[in-house]
């Protein structure tokens, strides 16, 4: 930043006034020219026609070096101080114009369009389950899903997702799933469920709308971003909103609470409480779990002497887990000694 900063106290805006034919030409011809050299290196090394516009615009600029080189120029006597004012106005210049290249490419340019060659589309595949978005999200859902048996139709929009996930044995399709021709051709409307686990918070609600719209009975899953995005998720018909991070953390302080040394014991609360909070099958398996991580630490515990257990409340998703702290061992009476 300082130096930046320092390059535009450079600049002698006296100069640039009285040189700006000069300056003007030379910038559009340094653009220029780099724009060439660094279209043809960049196709020579087989880069495709949009990756090498690209680099040309993000690179056509003139180098920072150069003003290192203007300076020990300078210092020797090989150009004078107007020259090296007027070679620093012209490279501050091109550097100001790159945002404003890069602006103009993303306005006009066509983006590039991504190659599906090879990649199936989606097949109706009965009664499996439908999962739309295959990243860290839904991976992870699959998991269960895949070790008891179920029959996954899983789409995708990332080509290259989709190619490494069929090497490693997935059935993924290329697919949007936004169109409803591809939730139908995927099997949406008698499928045993849809999960929709994108990471587009206002796709994932166009999509709840159009299978609520299309399938009715069909139940639908759908990964949650927040409170409010929960509340959009059940007007439009879903089924069971799973805010992405939410039970995460209450997890984490889970496993915070246990490494302190609290006990943890789960019973499921009353369906009366809030409606985003419904019975989750998988918050009950990892209280469980914390549970069973505690229960050596309690009966090493007990064993010490400590009797006296404290039981206090704690919501964890859709149960309450009672966390009981252990107090200090009991101390031993020396019979003897009293």
């Amino acid at each position: 930043g300082l130096f930046f900063l320092a390059v535009g106290m450079a600049l002698d805006l006296s100069v640039v006034a009285g040189n700006w034919q000069l300056i003007l030409v030379s910038v559009v011809a340094l653009t220029l020219l780099k724009m060439f050299a660094i279209y043809m290196v960049a196709r020579a090394f087989r880069a495709s026609h949009h990756e090498a516009v690209e680099r040309l615009v993000l690179m056509a600029q003139g180098g920072e070096f150069a003003f290192v080189l203007y300076t020990a120029a300078l210092s020797v006597g090989l150009i004078d101080g107007e020259e090296n004012a007027t070679l620093t106005a012209i490279i501050i210049l091109s550097m100001v114009m790159t945002p404003i290249f890069v602006l103009v490419h993303d306005r006009f340019m066509p983006k590039a369009k991504v190659s599906t060659d090879g990649l199936p589309a989606p097949e109706d595949d009965g009664d499996a389950v439908l999962l739309i978005g295959f990243g860290r999200f839904g991976q992870v859902v699959t998991q269960p899903l895949l070790r008891m048996g179920y029959r996954l139709t899983i789409i995708d929009t990332d080509p290259e997702a989709i190619s490494t996930a069929r090497a490693f044995g997935f059935m993924v399709y290329f697919g949007d799933g936004t169109r409803l021709d591809i939730l139908r051709a995927a099997g949406a409307s008698h499928a045993r469920a849809v999960v929709i686990a994108i990471d587009n918070q206002g796709a994932a609600t166009r999509i709840a709308h159009m299978l609520q719209d299309e399938c009715p009975l069909i139940p639908v899953f759908a990964r949650s971003f927040d409170r409010r995005h929960s509340i959009q998720l059940i007007k439009a018909g879903v089924e069971e909103p799973v805010r992405e991070t939410f039970e995460s953390a209450l997890v984490m302080s889970s496993m915070l609470l246990a490494h302190l040394g609290h006990t943890l014991v789960v019973h499921q609360r009353g369906g009366g409480d809030d409606l985003l909070l419904q019975p989750q099958l998988h918050q009950l398996l990892v209280a469980l779990l914390l549970l069973l991580d505690q229960l050596l630490h309690s009966l090493l515990a007990i064993a010490e002497g400590c009797v006296q257990l404290d039981v206090v409340s704690k919501r964890v998703g859709s149960f309450y887990v009672h966390f009981r702290d252990l107090f200090k061992p009991t101390p031993v009476i020396d019979k003897q000694g009293a």
